[in-house]
């Protein structure tokens, strides 16, 4: 699994090229980002805040046909990812 939000400072020492290209992926999401979540961070799941700084990922994950979204209580968003 792989979790940014509980240390993202250690993330970015501990894998530099892997935080660059999280915060491309959340900031600047491709159309089908859930392929990226699964094969880079090898994720099934993802878990934010409502925070508007994850909107543009919220979209593109949601037009994904990888990504399916989770009820979760507020002020959650959550996708499941699917397999290969």
């Amino acid at each position: 699994s792989f979790m940014v939000a509980l240390d993202p400072v250690f993330f970015l020492r501990k894998d530099p090229r892997r935080f660059r290209l999280w915060m491309e992926t959340v900031r600047h999401p491709p159309p089908r980002p859930a392929r990226i979540v699964r094969d880079e961070f090898h994720a099934r799941y993802v878990l934010c805040d409502r925070s508007s700084i994850w909107w543009r990922f919220f979209d593109a994950l949601a037009k994904d046909p990888q990504a399916r979204r989770l009820r979760v209580p507020w002020p959650w968003v959550a996708f499941s990812i699917a397999d290969r």
